[in-house]
């Protein structure tokens, strides 16, 4: 890999995002998303068919990286939240990849996109049928947008994939055909042979098959154009995807060793540098300092523990700043209360906030289907966790920032709500499988799966036992010295089991574990200052 240090973590970051968002993670990189995405869909935008398109800004900009020798080289000249995000994650994870996302809540999600899929080709047919191409030349210029920016910088590579893509010479010939009378092979041809290059060989066999297998139905005489178009798109859509994970993956190997060397070294360096320029104060530090003792409300305590406990309540719902109902994307969703030394752990706080919240919430379902449905069982329960997940998160994060204008996220009611009742069937049918439903115990189940989705249910008096308890159980874990915490691990399944929450078991030990692990990673940049303050204190 041959790029220059400067751009290997804006590129690295910039697709790690995209992967990220591809894969349903969700990052509070989203907001810094949105402005990358639209600047990249501002330079592939539909330009002018007789002028040759430029290759995306970030395309133009990227060189195969050299061996950086250290996070400085990485850093030098960016600290944007993405950049830090990234360093941040390989600090704590030397290992971290990103990966496809499987799972139980894949059928609600593709059945999601599937409707809207058809909705857009539909419109399309209907467009095209009225000599009106200007959609399908969208959807076009967005596959070839998508290619160029995954394709190396080379000049001639850049000019060549021009060439064999050029939507305005392919759709003026389109235009001159009926539908039926499209010839696809070349468009096909181009376009999943530029894929296959770009891809890694072991994906080459599948991709082969596939288009052994379309070219056969293009020879078809019942061939429906349409939809072998909408075939192609589909499938070279999710080799882009594939491709995009693979590639985030190459890069953040090649930062993981230095970042995972110097990372603690270089933040820490950068933090003392900015308090001794006076761009930090540490006065929000200390005053968050003071509020961690006094709520741990013990003399005998490490400066360990204060601050885990200190980390606890920025994450957790019911915290001392109730993040929960808080626009967690605002420049300052904490009232100005942040501690300085916690800035760049922003990203991080945020991704524990919105799981936490999804954690409760699922918590809450739990617990009342256990008490709508008879005869529930730990399978079934752990089927309905995993349906639940993906889709609570989404909804909290629309939630906090409905009224933000983060158009990456805002979605319409129409479209919440149709995604609301596809959730609600794939969760009904789930519980249908291991026991009968009286109609009144489905609509029952129908309207807490709506409940647990709304704001409102925090006020709920489950939701709120579930919040004293479950803090509680977290507080008793994080908190103590480690010889402590060892022996209340133990204790876990117990204190679950007596919540019935048995299923949320690995869920309530990632969160366990990524809190401790942000608490020890922030506390071994900033030890010193930690130190000097709560001594103070």
């Amino acid at each position: 890999m041959g790029w220059d240090t400067k751009s290997v973590l804006s590129t690295g970051a910039a697709i790690l995002v995209s992967a990220a968002v591809f894969v349903g993670t969700i990052y509070v990189m989203n907001d810094v998303v949105s402005k990358a995405q639209k600047k990249k869909v501002a330079s592939n935008d539909h330009q002018r068919d007789d002028k040759p398109k430029k290759a995306s800004k970030n395309v133009e900009n990227a060189q195969v990286p050299s061996n950086p020798k250290s996070v400085d080289d990485l850093l030098k000249q960016d600290e944007d939240e993405v950049r830090r995000a990234l360093m941040r994650k390989l600090m704590s994870d030397s290992k971290f990849q990103i990966k496809e996302k499987k799972g139980g809540m894949n059928q609600v999600e593709d059945k999601m996109k599937s409707i809207m899929k058809k909705a857009m080709w539909d419109m399309i047919e209907i467009d095209v049928k009225s000599q009106d191409y200007r959609k399908l030349k969208a959807v076009m210029y967005e596959l070839k947008g998508r290619i160029a920016n995954l394709t190396p910088s080379r000049k001639d590579l850049l000019q060549q994939l021009d060439e064999v893509l050029d939507i305005g010479l392919i759709t003026q010939q389109l235009e001159n055909q009926a539908p039926e009378q499209w010839n696809l092979h070349p468009f096909a041809q181009y376009v999943v042979g530029w894929i296959r290059n770009l891809e890694s060989p072991g994906r080459n066999a599948d991709t082969d098959a596939w288009m052994k297998s379309y070219f056969q139905k293009l020879e078809a005489p019942d061939r429906d154009t349409f939809k072998l178009l909408r075939e192609l798109f589909d499938y070279s859509h999710e080799k882009l995807d594939l491709i995009q994970i693979d590639t985030t993956n190459v890069l953040i190997r090649s930062l993981a060793p230095v970042v995972s060397e110097h990372g603690v070294e270089y933040a820490r360096a950068q933090f003392d540098e900015h308090v001794k320029s006076g761009k930090v104060s540490l006065e929000k530090t200390q005053a968050w300092a003071a509020m961690a003792i006094e709520l741990t409300n013990s003399t005998d305590c490490s400066i360990n523990q204060y601050h885990r406990r200190g980390v606890i309540e920025l994450v957790l719902p019911g915290g001392v700043y109730h993040l929960e109902s808080a626009d967690v994307l605002d420049e300052d969703p904490y009232g100005g209360k942040l501690p300085e030394t916690l800035q760049d752990e922003k990203t991080k706080l945020v991704e524990l906030i919105y799981f936490a919240q999804s954690l409760w919430r699922i918590a809450y379902m739990i617990m009342r289907i256990r008490q709508v449905v008879p005869g529930t069982t730990n399978e079934m329960l752990d089927e309905v966790r995993e349906l639940l997940s993906a889709p609570m998160e989404r909804f909290i994060v629309e939630d906090s920032v409905g009224n933000s204008g983060t158009d990456c996220i805002k979605v319409t009611k129409i479209g919440r709500k149709s995604y609301e009742k596809l959730v609600c069937e794939a969760v009904i049918k789930s519980v249908k499988k291991y026991q009968p439903l009286e109609e009144v115990d489905e609509k029952t189940l129908r309207d807490l799966i709506s409940k647990a989705f709304a704001l409102s249910v925090n006020h709920e008096p489950t939701f709120k036992l579930i919040n004293t308890r479950l803090r509680q159980i977290i507080l008793d874990l994080v908190v103590p010295a480690p010889e402590t915490r060892k022996k209340n691990f133990q204790k876990l399944p117990q204190e679950l089991g007596s919540l019935r929450l048995r299923p949320l078991q690995d869920n309530v030990i990632q969160l366990l574990e990524e809190l401790m692990q942000l608490a020890d990673r922030d506390f071994s940049i900033h030890s010193q200052r930690y130190s000097a303050m709560f001594k103070q204190d």
